[in-house]
């Protein structure tokens, strides 16, 4: 019995001393644990503030670029050869080292939100160094942004221990990570392909919804890469795993794609708004994708959940109260322009809304028209010359009737069909069933009171050609038709219209007599003075040389009198009617529609004389109709990009002399 006693207290005492050593153990890793949490800490304080000031550098850069070629907001990639770019993207890549470090210590859950660092650091070196002042509201949504991320990062859930890069991806492969996936690829897709070329001027959801969302992935990927480099460096290499390679291809494609669409965010709206609004979205959707992944929520307490979604509240309610400080934003953004523009009054932007009614009332009879079966297409323009070819000066004509008729193989009329173009000059015609087009033609067969006298002749009839045919569905295109005045205009070669030849007279079965010679002939008066050549070299000038008298023999292929309608087509007619000529048009001055007019026939008048000229007249024409089918914000932008080529942008000089 005294046996069995103290072998008891022996095995309690080996079992204490075990327990110990255990609690031990457990102590100290809890003290690791809490030294690299705070050392995921300060990377992420640090990351922050690298960020926030790579914002402003990035944003002083893309302005510098915008001067001297094409904004990053339409498209222009000039900004990669502006240093001041570079050392905002060195401080972004610092910033982002540094973020990525703190995720190897810490858990997504509380790196990601001390992201708001970057928005304070961003708004306050904004309001300094680029002059953008952060109204009150403004500063309360950066406010609520912020607080509501520390009450997420508090009640935010330990991060589960992972061993090993096989293990996140059985977690990267569960059924509901996966249709996360699939959703976020397949809005982003739809961000790009439809709402970026329609909204992405006016509307920074659509870039920053890019960022985000591609941005909650990088997080995921970055997590992966952080975690194999760690178990690396401890002699657990990663590196002999497929998924190693495959997440860090993901952040790549993630992070290139990040910083395109955050470019364009940058350049074309205020720095002080786009950084909050970037937080606010990339936080939130990298919280649901780690919640979703790491299943972060399972075994935590309802009121450490309820106030985690109460953080989320607060976050919502900042992001409203910046959309609120939206209007105020552009008033200053006008201002910043107004040094483009000049002496004109800049109105206020119109109603984004009202835009968006119109694009879907447009997709709407789109899609009423893809009803029929089959579908024929084409448009018509005004032959002005009359030479039966397409050329700079033809628009579209509103108002032509279309006639397509369709024979036998015995050459007899089996079906015909009318249509009228719109103000476009298009139109569309809707058959049921698939018929055989192969033997119909399409021509111009009459016009209205809207096609301005362009309907008296018609060019050659076109046959139509079957684009695509999908299931039952066919789709036809007819090239373009040719509607004709009753005379060619003046300024047209006259070997367009070409006068019958003579006919040829009987000949001659007797032989004149000698005639007698003709006194001299008087002296030819002095031919007036040619026009002058075009111009081989580079040549701009600004609109107020064009309207001066000295200058009017540089007016070619249009004149002082020449519609608005005529030399930019339809749509600049429905904007600014049918009466008002070029020469008028030159002294537009009061808001943005009448400043992109003048500075759109400037652009055209100095496409005609310089062949080294920024636009072709086609381009110039393009863009104009391009600018009125959008907002104003869009009339301004183009009208500033009319100015800067008229003006040289600092490297090209008007090259007119004084007309004799």
């Amino acid at each position: 019995m005294r046996f069995k006693l103290l072998s008891g207290s022996r095995g309690s005492r080996e079992a204490s001393a075990e327990e110990m050593m255990k609690s031990g153990v457990s102590v100290k890793s809890g003290a690791m644990g809490i030294a690299e949490n705070t050392k995921g800490l300060v990377l992420a304080v640090a990351s922050g503030a690298f960020i926030g000031a790579s914002f402003v550098l990035k944003k002083k850069g893309l302005r510098k670029a915008a001067i001297h070629g094409t904004p990053a907001g339409i498209g222009g990639y000039t900004y990669l050869l502006e240093p001041l770019w570079w050392s905002g993207m060195v401080t972004m890549f610092i910033g982002e080292v540094a973020n990525f470090v703190a995720y190897i210590y810490a858990p997504a859950l509380l790196v990601t939100p001390l992201g708001a660092l970057s928005i304070i650091v961003s708004a306050v070196l904004a309001h300094f160094l680029l002059k953008e002042k952060l109204q009150n509201l403004g500063i309360l949504g950066c406010v609520s942004c912020i607080v509501g991320s520390i009450l997420i990062v508090i009640h935010a859930p330990q991060e589960h221990t992972l061993n090993s890069v096989q293990e996140i991806w059985d977690l990267a492969t569960q059924p509901l990570f996966l249709v996360y996936v699939a959703a976020t690829v397949s809005v982003v897709l739809a961000l790009i392909l439809h709402f970026e070329p329609r909204y992405g001027q006016t509307n920074m959801l659509v870039y920053l919804g890019i960022c985000s969302l591609i941005g909650s992935l990088t997080v995921m990927s970055t997590k992966a890469i952080g975690i194999a480099i760690k178990l690396t460096l401890e002699g657990i290499s990663q590196i002999t795993y497929p998924q190693t390679w495959f997440f860090l291809t993901v952040a790549a494609i993630c992070i290139i794609t990040q910083l395109n669409y955050l470019n364009k965010a940058l350049d074309t709206f205020n720095t002080a708004i786009v950084s909050p609004v970037y937080y606010v979205m990339f936080t939130t959707l990298t919280i649901i994708a780690s919640v979703i992944m790491f299943k972060d929520w399972s075994g935590q307490s309802a009121s450490s959940i309820a106030s985690e979604i109460c953080g989320f509240v607060i976050v919502l309610s900042g992001t409203i109260l910046l959309h609120v400080t939206r209007e105020q934003e552009q008033s200053n953004m006008q201002g910043s322009l107004a040094w483009y523009i000049g002496e004109d009054l800049i109105k206020g932007i119109e109603d984004e809304h009202l835009n968006l009614i119109h694009v879907f009332l447009i997709v709407s009879v789109l899609i009423h028209g893809t009803q029929a079966d089959t579908m024929v297409t084409g448009t018509v323009f005004c032959d002005q010359c009359k030479d039966g070819q397409r050329s700079i000066f033809d628009f579209p004509v509103n108002g032509a009737k279309v006639t397509l008729s369709c024979a036998d193989s015995n050459g007899q009329t089996i079906m015909t069909r009318e249509e009228t173009t719109n103000w476009f000059g298009s139109y569309t015609m809707r058959f049921d069933g698939a018929p055989d087009l192969s033997g119909c033609s399409a021509r111009v067969s009459g016009s209205d009171q809207g096609s301005m006298g362009c309907g008296e002749g018609a060019g050659p009839s076109q046959n139509p050609k079957l684009m695509f045919r999908m299931f039952d569905m066919e789709m036809y295109t007819v090239d373009s038709l040719l509607a004709q005045p009753a005379q060619p205009l003046q300024y047209c070669s006259k070997s367009s219209n070409p006068l019958p030849p003579s006919p040829k007279s009987p000949p001659s079965h007797f032989t004149l007599p000698p005639m007698p010679g003709l006194p001299p002939l008087p002296p030819l008066p002095s031919l007036p003075p040619l026009p002058p050549v075009i111009f081989a070299e580079a040549s701009a000038c600004s609109s107020e040389k064009w309207r001066m008298p000295e200058y009017k023999c540089y007016w070619r292929g249009v004149n002082r009198d020449t519609k608005v309608a005529v030399a930019l087509g339809m749509i600049a007619a429905r904007r600014y009617g049918t009466d008002i000529t070029l020469w008028h048009g030159l002294q537009g001055r009061g808001d943005p529609y009448r400043t992109l007019l003048r500075e759109g026939i400037t652009a055209l008048l100095n496409s005609y004389n310089s062949f080294q000229f920024s636009y072709h007249p086609l381009d110039v024409i393009q863009h104009m109709n391009m600018a009125l089918m959008g907002s104003s914000r869009t009339a301004l932008l183009t009208a500033l990009r009319f100015k800067r080529a008229n003006s040289g942008a600092g490297n090209v000089t008007c090259k007119f002399t004084t007309c004799k």
